[in-house]
């Protein structure tokens, strides 16, 4: 019975430890894409996904998440901008 109890406790161990490496694989190669596209980012003018790209790359878990997410940057001033400008 013990021989029994130990195998399946090896085999919740490693079911946990595939998983904690499946997620931190997740994370990290978000991070990488995140990091790749706040430098890709056409930064003139700057919009918003040049601003959350970066402030991802530098948080970590966050960056992990949003390097999985295209984010479309639109480069038409806002509706202040254009009162401010007289557009």
């Amino acid at each position: 019975m013990k021989s029994r109890t130990k195998t399946k406790l090896e085999k919740t161990s490693i079911t946990i430890l595939v998983i904690q490496i499946v997620l931190m694989l997740f994370f990290l190669v978000g991070e990488v894409k995140c990091i790749i596209k706040a430098v890709n980012c056409d930064w003139d003018p700057v919009g918003k996904s040049e601003i959350i790209y970066t402030a991802a790359a530098c948080t970590g878990v966050f960056g992990g998440i949003v390097g999985w997410i295209n984010i479309e940057d639109t480069k038409e001033p806002l509706e202040l901008d254009k009162k401010l400008t007289g557009e």
